[in-house]
């Protein structure tokens, strides 16, 4: 009596819960449930979802649904995909993500995504009709808001589909690697996000514009048409103070070596025959030859100007160069 006292409490001592123990799903649509008026649905379902078309321009053969053959078929290979994950899934939590099964409700995302974004799902119920037999009843499809799913928590998560990883592709679950070295080794790459207001979270419009009549042409704004400055309109790159100072720096330069902002003083003193040489391309300079070849049209086309000794400075910067 005493031993078989023993073996009842090992027995219930040792005892492991039993897990959820998780159904397998038919991959058809059409065999895991009973689904009344499916083109009416798709024809709702292409109405939630964002602007796309999903019928053929030159379709092979005819088919019966001749408005969304292609929303039909997508549906179709989305649930077939769903359903083999769920049935392969040995984790329920992670099943569970995949493809919700639980009581009197099942649900599925399709993938797709309203105007709002807001997921679209599928949507079943229990089947009622004991004449059926189909365990489930499509009821349509819904949106992430609608008081359908109201009592599903979590959702099912959108359809994945694993890349193999050969050759150049891209997926947006690896981490990002940055590389620092060939951002901020590069002088030019410094110079360039020492001298943009975007690199310190500012945001400058209408700092270029297109004059009227020249499309292909942009002009720095100087005052010719309204601009909008933004400040700390997004996470900068480099701090503010740091861009500030170096502004400060680069201006001192700039009077240092009598660097003027317009374009007409823009090179004077940078070079050391700046100021001393005369423009060939100056259009009125006294003196100025004009050299024409004729196109193979026949018209006449600038091409050079030269411009005479007895031309302004000319002869004083000869004679310091004999000097």
């Amino acid at each position: 009596m005493k031993e078989m006292e023993a073996k009842t409490e090992n027995r219930y001592e040792y005892r492991k819960p039993q897990e959820k123990r998780k159904h397998m799903i038919a991959p058809d649509l059409f065999e895991f449930a009973y689904v009344p008026d499916w083109y009416g649905h798709l024809a709702e379902l292409e109405r939630l979802a964002l602007l796309e078309s999903w019928k053929f321009r030159k379709p092979s053969r005819e088919t019966k649904n001749t408005d969304t053959p292609i929303l039909e078929r997508y549906i179709h290979t989305i649930f077939r995909k769903q359903v083999i994950d769920f049935n392969s899934e040995s984790d329920p939590r992670k099943a569970d993500s995949i493809f919700h099964l639980e009581n009197e409700c099942v649900c599925f995302h399709t993938g797709l995504y309203t105007r709002q974004y807001k997921g679209i799902y599928g949507y079943f119920e229990r089947n009622n009709f004991s004449a059926s037999l189909r365990d489930w009843y499509f009821r349509g499809f819904c949106d992430e808001m609608s008081p359908k799913l109201r009592y599903i928590e979590p959702l099912p998560q959108k359809p994945v589909y694993h890349m193999a990883q050969s050759g150049i592709n891209f997926n947006p679950e690896w981490p990002i690697r940055v590389n620092v070295n060939h951002i901020l080794g590069d002088e030019e790459n410094l110079e360039r996000m020492l001298c943009n207001e975007k690199y310190k979270g500012d945001f400058h419009l209408q700092k270029y514009y297109t004059p009227e009549n020249k499309r292909n042409h942009t002009r720095k704004n100087n005052g010719e048409v309204q601009s909008y400055y933004i400040s700390e309109n997004h996470e900068p790159i480099v701090s503010p103070e740091v861009w500030e100072k170096v502004q400060e720096v680069r201006e001192q330069r700039k009077r240092d070596r009598n660097i003027g902002q317009d374009s007409t003083m823009k090179f004077q003193n940078r070079y050391p025959l700046s100021g001393m040489l005369i423009a060939l391309t100056a259009e009125k300079r006294s003196g100025a030859d004009r050299f024409t070849r004729r196109k193979s049209n026949g018209s006449v086309a600038p091409t050079l100007k030269r411009v005479s000794r007895h031309a302004k400075g000319y002869g004083s910067m000869m004679q310091n160069c004999r000097d």
